[in-house]
């Protein structure tokens, strides 16, 4: 294993901060919650119970408060039903349970509550129990969003953008997404958001193409209304290396009004803006200030970059590992998923390194459930090496694949090596080609060598001197001459060299000093 924790590129950061995709918010859109129960109550009509429930509630005391809304529930109080329906919902004070939380709406819906009516329908809608009871829920929804329920059109514009019982359609889901993001509501900022966030990043499933300037229209609309995620998307939005969206004030801007709204991450862009000096003078210092706050307000991304200043000794710190592997295990425990290699990698690296065995391989696995690629590789190279468990190559040809389809080139490389010998897999040259191709397009220097050798020897397909002899040349440019890789590739090449008619050879040396690369 690489005895290396990973330093970020700084925008690759934000990728590991939780925004929802588009598509993951159609189970998460809410008519009301406790807070708006609370404020509809007639007090002098509200049991006692009731009253020290939203109590509780506000103090945290979830659980409590769900037993005082139980009870007040029996006497068949309304707002009991609701406030019971919202905890189901939400998993709080009692384990989530939709079955429950659709019960209790219907309760409250036949005493008369029509927000409990409309809250059954949006649950319904998220989690039928058949097929009727969807298509029911479909139908009421539809006309709930032609009567100009903001809370219907922003779940049917969903639902159509990703094709949640319905065809993907852009059109539809634009048009409800527009009438939700103008509409006075609190689900204004929400639509706005997601039209945004289409915008921005386009979608192909839907042909939506990327519109930077509606993009930005939208978000602003978002922001400008206090959306914590539209704030935080606009910001990074303006710290794009396009020179057409770059802003680096207005960036700055956003993340400042993100932490006087109370998202504390604002306080980690802020930090990346003074640690790289956009549109200010690079301040490690300043940087290590703000990271300490959000640190403190446990914010992951801020976490990970306080442990990266003391592990290096950044911003006037002394290197100390100790400190560093405290807050990597803080951020781990937070499911930051660069927190969690790095601790992985600092534990391997321990003078207690066997009493760390288990522990290591906990926090790959871990690392790699929330999406870090290197971490999938380096848990295919355990295996196949028996590196802190017992070496299995099935599996880690299995790591090693699910690497590679995630753009790793050295994993690519890896298990191209595998179906080459046949180890793990059964022995493919065909994908043993594609996969060492793969790996040399993603720039990888033994996959550019391992790829040129093939390319040679016809190996899993049609044998092609000149490509391979511009790939191995290219390959020698990569590193020192005096490196073991770089001899290697001025080996093939200068075996190609001897291989190649004068023709070939001439086309060849063509290409190059035409500076051309290998074929895409």
């Amino acid at each position: 294993m690489n005895k290396t924790s990973i330093i970020l590129p700084s925008l690759f950061i934000s990728l590991l901060i939780a925004i929802s995709p588009v598509g993951a918010a159609i189970h998460a859109v809410e008519n009301f919650n406790l807070d708006k129960i609370e404020s509809s109550s007639d007090t002098d009509e509200t049991s006692e119970e009731i009253r020290e429930g939203f109590r509780l509630s506000k103090k945290g005391l979830h659980e409590q408060a769900f037993k005082m809304f139980t009870a007040a529930a029996k006497r068949g109080e309304l707002n009991a039903y609701l406030a019971i329906a919202v905890m189901h919902r939400e998993g709080r004070g009692t384990p989530k349970n939709l079955k429950l939380a659709k019960e209790n709406f219907k309760k409250a819906a036949d005493k008369g509550s029509r927000q409990a009516g409309e809250e059954l329908v949006l649950l319904r809608f998220a989690s039928p129990d058949n097929p009727k009871d969807f298509d029911d829920a479909r139908t009421q929804l539809e006309g709930f969003a032609r009567r100009g329920m903001a809370a219907a059109q922003l779940r049917l514009g969903l639902a159509h953008l990703s094709g949640y019982g319905y065809p993907a359609d852009a059109t539809k889901a634009i048009k409800y997404l527009t009438q939700a993001a103008q509409s006075s509501g609190p689900f204004q900022s929400d639509a706005a958001f997601v039209l945004g966030q289409l915008y921005r990043d386009g979608d192909p499933k839907t042909k939506v193409k990327p519109d930077m300037k509606l993009a930005e229209s939208w978000l602003k609309k978002a922001a400008e209304a206090k959306h914590p995620g539209a704030m935080r998307a606009l910001g990074e939005f303006y710290l794009s290396a396009d020179p057409a969206r770059q802003n680096f004030s207005k960036a700055r801007d956003w993340f400042s009004r993100l932490n006087q709204l109370g998202d504390s991450y604002g306080l980690y862009y802020l930090g990346q803006i003074h640690e790289n000096g956009w549109g200010t003078v690079k301040s490690q210092e300043t940087a290590l200030d703000y990271y300490r706050q959000g640190a403190k307000q446990k914010v992951p991304p801020a976490i990970y970059r306080l442990a990266t200043f003391h592990e290096h000794g950044l911003g006037g710190l002394k290197k100390d590992k100790g400190k560093a592997l405290a807050l990597y295990r803080h951020g781990a425990e937070l499911e930051h998923a660069v927190c969690m290699y790095n601790l992985s990698v600092m534990l391997d690296t321990m003078d207690e390194k066997p009493k760390h065995k288990a522990e290591v391989l906990l926090w790959l696995l871990r690392s790699a459930g929330a999406g870090l690629v290197e971490a999938e590789y380096q848990i295919g190279v355990r295996y196949q090496q028996g590196n802190g468990v017992q070496q299995d190559l099935v599996a880690a040809a299995a790591w090693f694949d699910r690497a590679a389809r995630n753009s790793h080139a050295q994993a690519q490389l890896q298990l191209g090596g595998m179906y080459e010998k046949g180890q793990g897999v059964s022995r493919d040259l065909s994908a043993a080609r594609r996969l060492f191709e793969l790996s040399a397009k993603g720039g990888n220097l033994g996959g550019r060598i391992k790829y040129a050798e093939v390319l040679a020897n016809g190996v899993g397909g049609k044998q092609d001197l000149i490509e391979a002899y511009i790939h191995a040349h290219n390959a020698t440019q990569l590193v020192s001459r005096n490196s073991p890789a770089a001899k290697l590739a001025i080996k093939v090449r200068d075996d190609l060299y001897v291989a190649m008619s004068p023709e070939q050879l001439t086309e060849g040396k063509k290409r190059l000093a035409a500076g051309q690369k290998p074929k895409p």
